[in-house]
C-alpha cells in the first residue's frame, strides 16, 4: 500500500505512462463496491485520483466518479 501511494514527480514521463491504470483501477473499484469491500474500493479509489493527479486528469476522473 505505501509504495503504491508513495509520490512521483507531477508530469513525469512514468506519471503520464500510469494514466493507463486508471480506468482498470475505476473497473476494480466498481468490483469492490459490488461484493461490499467498500474499504479496498476506497484504497482503489484513492490510488486513481493520486495517478489521475499526477498525470494532470484529476477532474476528468473525479466527474467520472460523480456519475
Amino acid at each position: 500500500k505505501d509504495v503504491l501511494l508513495k509520490k512521483n514527480i507531477p508530469w513525469s514521463i512514468q506519471s503520464k505512462l500510469n494514466l493507463n491504470y486508471i480506468p482498470g483501477l475505476l473497473i476494480l473499484k466498481e468490483y469492490y463496491e459490488s461484493v461490499n469491500k467498500n474499504d479496498k474500493a476506497k484504497l482503489t479509489e484513492e490510488m486513481a485520483l493520486k495517478l489521475a493527479g499526477e498525470g494532470g486528469k484529476e477532474q476528468q476522473v473525479k466527474a467520472y466518479l460523480k456519475k
